[in-house]
C-alpha cells in the first residue's frame, strides 16, 4: 500500500477500537484497469459478491461497468440495490431456492445459470406460472479437473454442475422445456490459480467441451462462462499472475472458436483478484505468553473476523502480509505465533513467522484480506462484535459498516 494510504490506516488506529477492515478504492480500480488492458473483445467482467459483498464496495464497482455474478437471493439484492443491471447478473449456485429462482426469472436476469436437471424443471415451471420464455444456462462439471487450481471446483464428483457425460441426455430432451430457451453453458475449474499458462488451458478445454455440444447438437448459444480464478500472492513464493500472457493465450483461444462456431460472449468472473489486494485487517495486540518455549501474540481479533485457515487449502501463508504497526522500531525479531480470541485451539492466524517482538497495545495489519475476510468467516462463534470497515476512496476515509 502507498504510503499516504498507511498513514491514514496508522490514523484509524488512533481513534477506533481494534479489530478493523480498511479498504483502498484505487486498487480496486487499478485491479479492474490491469485487467482489461489486453483483455478479447468478447470477454465481458464480473465481479464475484462472495469474496466482498458489501454494498458500498459492490456499488463503486459496478460504477467502473462490472458485471456482478451473484450466489444468493440477499446478493442479487445487493447488486441490484448497487444498481447494477439484472441484464449484466449472472446467478449461480448449486442449491438455489425457489423463491430466489422466481425472482432472478420475474426480474429478467440474463444469465441464470442451472446446476442439476431438477433445476431446469423448477425454471421451467416458473417461467410458466409467469408467462415467459426465460433464456437459461447450464454449467457442466467438466471430466477433468483444473490444471494448476489451489481449489478445483470441477473435474470431480461435486455438487456443482452436470457432469460432462450427462450433458447429451439433458440437451436431447431439452425441448420438452417449453418455457425455457437455452442460451449459454458455464465451467469453472478451480480458483487461486497463479500460472497463466494452466488458466489458456483450462480455457482451451472449456470452449473445446462447448463447442463440441454446439456443433453435436447445432446449438446456438449466445455466451460461455469460463470462471475466472484468477488468483493473488499471499507469500514470498508466490508471483502475480501474468495478465499479458494470460489474455494473450485466452484470445487465441477464444478467436478459434468464434471462427469454428461464430461469434459468443464470454463471460468470466473475479472476486479475489479484483479486491483481494484492496484490503488490510488491523487487530490490536491483548496480551503475549510464552509456552513451553514458544511465543504466542494473542490479538483481540482472530478467524471468526480473518480466516487465512479457511484459505490453508489454497496457499500458504506467511510474515510478508503482516504490516506491524508499533510506537517504536527496532526490536528485535523471533518466531511467534498470532492466535485470537476464540475458545478452540484452530484460532490461528500465523504460525511461528519471524516478525519484531509485539507487545500489548501494538497493531497488526495483514494485507491482501480484501476478499473472504468477514465472509469466510464464523462471526457468530462466542458472540464477538463484527469490526467496523472503512474505505480509502476519492481522499476521504468512509465508515462502510458500524
Amino acid at each position: 500500500m502507498l504510503p499516504e494510504v498507511l498513514d491514514g490506516i496508522r490514523q484509524l488506529t488512533r481513534t477506533h477500537a481494534s479489530p478493523i477492515y480498511v479498504y483502498h478504492f484505487d486498487a480496486i480500480k487499478r485491479q479492474v484497469t490491469k485487467f482489461r488492458e489486453g483483455m478479447h473483445r468478447s470477454i465481458k467482467l464480473f465481479y464475484s459478491l462472495k469474496a466482498n459483498p458489501n454494498p458500498h464496495i459492490v456499488k463503486r464497482i459496478g460504477e467502473l461497468g462490472v458485471g456482478a455474478e451473484v450466489c444468493s437471493g440477499v446478493e442479487l439484492s445487493i447488486a441490484d440495490s448497487a444498481k447494477i443491471s439484472f441484464k449484466d447478473t449472472i446467478f449461480l449456485g448449486p442449491g438455489k431456492r425457489e423463491d430466489e429462482l422466481y425472482s432472478a426469472v420475474r426480474n429478467g436476469v440474463r444469465f441464470i445459470i442451472a446446476e442439476s436437471f431438477e433445476e431446469l424443471e423448477r425454471l421451467d415451471r416458473i417461467a410458466k406460472s409467469l408467462h415467459m420464455v426465460t433464456d437459461v444456462g447450464i454449467r457442466v462439471n467438466p471430466l477433468r479437473p483444473g490444471v494448476s487450481s489451489k481449489l478445483v471446483m470441477g473435474g470431480l464428483p461435486l455438487q456443482f454442475g452436470i457432469d460432462e457425460e450427462q450433458i447429451a441426455p439433458i440437451l436431447e430432451r431439452f425441448g420438452r422445456f417449453s418455457n425455457l430457451k437455452l442460451a449459454g453453458m458455464h465451467m469453472y475449474v478451480g480458483t487461486q490459480n497463479l500460472n497463466a499458462e494452466s488458466i489458456i488451458e483450462n480455457t482451451d478445454y472449456i470452449l473445446r467441451t462447448a463447442g463440441r455440444f454446439v456443433s453435436e447438437f447445432r446449438l446456438d448459444l449466445r455466451y460461455i462462462g469460463i470462471g475466472g480464478g484468477m488468483g493473488i500472492p499471499y507469500a514470498q513464493s508466490e508471483k502475480d499472475l501474468n495478465l499479458d500472457l494470460m489474455h494473450a493465450g485466452i484470445g487465441c483461444v477464444i478467436d478459434r472458436y468464434i471462427q469454428n462456431h461464430g461469434n459468443v460472449e464470454i463471460l468470466m468472473e473475479s472476486g479475489r483478484f479484483i479486491v483481494g489486494e484492496s484490503g488490510m485487517y488491523l487487530t490490536q495486540v491483548i496480551a503475549t505468553k510464552t509456552s513451553r518455549g514458544k511465543h504466542f501474540i494473542v490479538v483481540n481479533g482472530g478467524t471468526h473476523h480473518y480466516s487465512p485457515t479457511f484459505m490453508a487449502p489454497l496457499t500458504k501463508f506467511d510474515e510478508t502480509i503482516i504490516t506491524p504497526f508499533m510506537d517504536d522500531e527496532g526490536r528485535e525479531k523471533r518466531l511467534q505465533t498470532i492466535v485470537g480470541t476464540l475458545c478452540t485451539p484452530h484460532d490461528v492466524l500465523l504460525r511461528n513467522v519471524e516478525l519484531p517482538a509485539f507487545r500489548s497495545g501494538d497493531w497488526i495489519g495483514f494485507r491482501n484480506a480484501g476478499a473472504y475476510g468477514l465472509t469466510a468467516g464464523r462471526v457468530l462463534f462466542l458472540s464477538h462484535p463484527l469490526p467496523k470497515e472503512f474505505l480509502i476512496a476519492d481522499g476521504c476515509c468512509i465508515n462502510i459498516r458500524e
